[in-house]
This record gives C-alpha cells, sequence and structure tokens, in this order.
C-alpha cells in the first residue's frame, strides 16, 4: 500500500523532480564539457609554447657558440679577425651581423667594409650592458626599417663580442604558430622589447574564457606567452558539447530511473514505517488486565498506533502485516521497546506489575531477541514493573530449537511468556509442547459465545480445564458483560481483559487511571 502523505504531494514537487532530471544532466555536460574545453586548448597552447620555446633554445645556443668561436678574435687586429667574422656570418643561417665593439664604437664587423662605424648607428636602442652574459631584443631601426633583432653580447677583456640574431626568423615562425588556432603570441628574450604576432582586428581575444599559457626555456631567458582566445575556447567547447550529448543521455536516463526507484522506495510499506518512526507518529495504547486473586490492576497489555501528521489513524492490523511482509516487524518492535521504557516510569505501578508485549514469530527465532529483551527489562527495571512476552498463534515458527532457547534464557531471567489468541491460530496445541509457558490467552471468540442460547461455552471449558492441568494461569481477552465476568470467575480465570474493566488509553491517561481505579476491585 503506498504511503498517502506522497499521494498528496502537490503536482509542483513531481515538476521539479522532472526539471532536475532534465537540467541536472545538460548542467553537468557543459560544465565537464568546458573543463575539458579549457584542457584540450591549453593543452595545445602548451605544445605550440614548447615549440617555440625550442626553437628559440636552438637559435640562442648557435649564437652562443658563434660567440665562443669568435672570441679568440677579439684582441687580434680587425685586418686579421674580420675574414672569420664575415665567413661566420654568412653561413649562419639566423645571424644578421657579427662584431666586436667598445663603448660606441664597432671595432670590426662581418659586414664592416669602409672603416669604423658607430654602434649607435647600427642598433641605435642596444646598450651593452656591463661585463658578463646579456641577451637582448631591440628593434631594427637601421635604414628606417622597424624589424626586431636579438643581440647576444658576452664582454671578453673589456671588448664586448656581440652576435645579432635577425628577429625576422623568429617572426614568421611566431605568426606561423598564431595563424594556427588564431593565438595572440608573445616572445620576449632577456630584457628589451617583446616579440609579438600581427595584431588582429577580430573579436573574441579577450574575456572570461580566454586563457594565457606561459613556457620558459631552461635557462630562463626566453619566455613565451600564447593567448588562446574566447573564439578558439567557445570552438571547443561546442566540439566537446556534442561528444558528451549520448553520456548525457545516459546520465539523464540514470536519474530518471534512480529517481523512479527512490519514489517507489519512499512510497513503499517499509519506507512508510521507518518515516513513520523517525517523525513520531506511533504511541502506545495500554489496556489493563485484571487479577481475579488479588481483585485490582495487574498489568497491562501494550498495544502499537499509528497516527500520520494530517491526524488519519493507520489500522494495527494494516500496519502490522505490512511490517511482517516487507521485514519491519523487528525494527517497528524495537522502537515498541524504546516506547514502553519511556511510558513506564509514568505509572504508579505495584509489585509484580507486568507489561505484555507482542513479539513476532521472526523477532522469536533471532539470536539477538535475548539482548533486545535483557535491555527492555533494565529500562523498566527502576519502576519495579516486569516483562511478559506475548507469542501469537496466528504466525508459524520457523526456528524451533532457537525460539526455546531464546524463550528459556529469558524465562530463567524473569521474563514471562504468553500464547496470544489461542485456538485460533494455525499451531494449535503444538505450542504447549514446543516452547516453555507461563500464560495462555484465550481470544476473545471464545469468551463470547458464553452468552449463547444454551449459557455454555464447551470449548471455552475445555481451553481452561487444558490450562489447569498444564500449569498456566489463563488471561481472557474481549470481557465486555458481566454474565462473562461471572463465568470465566467460576471457572477459574486467573485475569481478565476487555471494556467491562478499562478500554486501551494512552500512556498519560492510564498514569490518572492507575491512581483512581488500579487498586479498586471490579464491581459488577
Amino acid at each position: 500500500m503506498a504511503d498517502p502523505s506522497l499521494r498528496a504531494r502537490p503536482a509542483g514537487w513531481l515538476v521539479l523532480q522532472a526539471m532536475l532530471v532534465l537540467v541536472v544532466p545538460g548542467v553537468v555536460c557543459a560544465v565537464v564539457s568546458l573543463l575539458e574545453a579549457r584542457r584540450l586548448t591549453a593543452t595545445q597552447a602548451d605544445v605550440a609554447a614548447r615549440v617555440l620555446v625550442h626553437q628559440a633554445e636552438t637559435i640562442s645556443g648557435y649564437a652562443w657558440r658563434v660567440l665562443g668561436e669568435v672570441q679568440p678574435l677579439a684582441r687580434r687586429p680587425c685586418a686579421v679577425a674580420e675574414p672569420r667574422l664575415q665567413y661566420l656570418g654568412s653561413r649562419s643561417p639566423y645571424l644578421r651581423s657579427l662584431f666586436f665593439a667598445r663603448g660606441d664604437v664597432v671595432l670590426c664587423s662581418s659586414g664592416l667594409g669602409g672603416g669604423p662605424q658607430r654602434l649607435s648607428d647600427m642598433l641605435p636602442a642596444l646598450r651593452l650592458p656591463a661585463p658578463g652574459r646579456a641577451t637582448i631584443a631591440v628593434p631594427d631601426l637601421h635604414n628606417e626599417q622597424a624589424r626586431p633583432a636579438v643581440a647576444f653580447v658576452e664582454d671578453w677583456g673589456g671588448v664586448s663580442v656581440v652576435a645579432v640574431v635577425d628577429g625576422q626568423y623568429l617572426a614568421d615562425l611566431i605568426n606561423t604558430v598564431a595563424n594556427l588556432r588564431s593565438y595572440e603570441v608573445e616572445m620576449r628574450f632577456g630584457t628589451g622589447m617583446p616579440i609579438r604576432s600581427q595584431p588582429r582586428t577580430e573579436d573574441g581575444h579577450a574575456g572570461g574564457l580566454a586563457q594565457v599559457r606561459t613556457r620558459h626555456s631552461q635557462d630562463g631567458t626566453v619566455r613565451v606567452a600564447i593567448t588562446v582566445p574566447d573564439r578558439d575556447v567557445y570552438a571547443a567547447w561546442r566540439s566537446v558539447a556534442l561528444q558528451f550529448v549520448p553520456a548525457t543521455v545516459v546520465l539523464g536516463a540514470v536519474l530518471g530511473f534512480a529517481g523512479w526507484r527512490l519514489r517507489l522506495r519512499q512510497s513503499s510499506p517499509a519506507e512508510s514505517l521507518r518515516r513513520a518512526m523517525r517523525r513520531g507518529e506511533f504511541h502506545l495504547c495500554y489496556q489493563p488486565i485484571y487479577d481475579m486473586a488479588a481483585g485490582r490492576c495487574m498489568g497491562v497489555e501494550a498495544l502499537m498506533r499509528w497516527q500520520r501528521a494530517d491526524g488519519t489513524e493507520v489500522r494495527p492490523d494494516v500496519f502490522i502485516a505490512q511490517a511482517e511482509t516487507h521485514g519491519m516487524i523487528v525494527p517497528l518492535t524495537l522502537h515498541m521497546f524504546q516506547l514502553v521504557q519511556r511510558d513506564v516510569t509514568r505509572w504508579p505501578v505495584p509489585p509484580g506489575f507486568h507489561v505484555d508485549i507482542n513479539i513476532s514469530a521472526e523477532h522469536l527465532t533471532r539470536p539477538d531477541l535475548v539482548e533486545h529483551v535483557r535491555a527492555l527489562r533494565r529500562g523498566v527495571a527502576a519502576s519495579g514493573a516486569l516483562i511478559a512476552l506475548e507469542i501469537t498463534e496466528r504466525s508459524l515458527v520457523s526456528d524451533d530449537l532457537q525460539a526455546r532457547h531464546n524463550l528459556e534464557v529469558l524465562r530463567g531471567e524473569g521474563t514471562r511468556v504468553a500464547i496470544d489468541d489461542f485456538g485460533v491460530g494455525n499451531c494449535s496445541l503444538s505450542y504447549l509442547q514446543r516452547f516453555p509457558l507461563d500464560y495462555l490467552k484465550i481470544d476473545r471468540g471464545f469468551v463470547g459465545a458464553i452468552e449463547s442460547a444454551d449459557g455454555e461455552a464447551p470449548v471455552l471449558d475445555a481451553i481452561v480445564s487444558l490450562a489447569g492441568r498444564l500449569g498456566l494461569r489463563v488471561i481472557a481477552e474481549g470481557v465486555e458483560t458481566a454474565a462473562q465476568f461471572e463465568y470465566l470467575r467460576l471457572r477459574g480465570v486467573a485475569y481478565v481483559q476487555g471494556y467491562l474493566y478499562a478500554r486501551p488509553m494512552p500512556a498519560a491517561e492510564l498514569a490518572q487511571w492507575l491512581r483512581r481505579n488500579g487498586m479498586r476491585a471490579l464491581r459488577v
């Protein structure tokens, strides 16, 4: 039976669930595909940056090798050094010029021919550094042409040995890489001006999705920065998102199936019972049991009741059957134990007062029943109340040995045992032989037969006689009239329970009833 509280939920809740099933996969797909697109574009930019750095390191390595080769000529006459400078300058694929300089005076050059020249005329932006090595990128404004140049300078005994690399090689390489994916590329050698790719006029080179990937050479003199524009990231995002469509569909199906299963679970009887226990919707009513000999109340039977938050009542035969069918009877019984412990502390109970609790056949055959009942007895010990377990005949006990062991242990510790609804179940007299017992509870159907036309109840008489032969005390249920009460009293029935004496009542009401009526004899 589905949970009525779930059926009563507004349609908006179902719409929200449906929207989540549709929206969540789309959002997940968008986020994951965006992250993957950024990773792919970043990886591609990193590869391009490594290529540029590698080429710059190759050129730098070549320039420094040439400088090392010509350094011994730095103090030789230009007539001796110049042929070698011209030879090296002409065979190099990268060098624009190779020369020696002191201050602003060019002493000897691979392209010199016509007397000394001034460095400020050759490379106006170049400023020779202090002694040591340096790599400087400068604009070459010679002959009014603005072309980048990279100067590799090393001091050799006061003479600067300079190799100038034509930056056009690097500019062409940078523009080639930039044109592959609409990148913006910047390369910087040491200090000085950066070498950049040709500026672009297209939109999409800025924004929240643009990425900048930077890479340095091993010696730190070269730095390459590549900007991945928004347009490239968006294009990659669209491509990756299309690849994620099947996964999105699968995720939506999985979420839909999970939501359907969750709703089934939420509407299942087992989940309804769990939810009701968590919400405190269960409570106990207690029906007093009258002791014929003592003339007073000597016990109560605990009866579970379920009232939903909306005030509706669920019949005990309905929810107990659901609990037994769906494996929730033991958790429900343990919840009942907790309620009993809470309630008993409120009552003024006399010595020997017992609380009767129904135990299912499933719980009876579990090894942990003994510890469960021990915990219950410890919980009510301060009140002085005793615990009696009622075994119903309507349920089959699957493991007689374990059930008998449990009952023997518990009876040895002071717990009482009764057969409930005797004579109407499917076990009949076999329970009397199989289990150690203290009480036999006669079903209300036999008690109702007392007021038959001939005033006789032979089956009831036989049950009472049998109980006496077995040494069992009898509790008669459903006693509603004085005639029934008198009939049972004359036949030695020890206890009666029914509306004639008291109806089931909540714990707080029972506490007041016990103070007013609990010690009074029943007058009929």
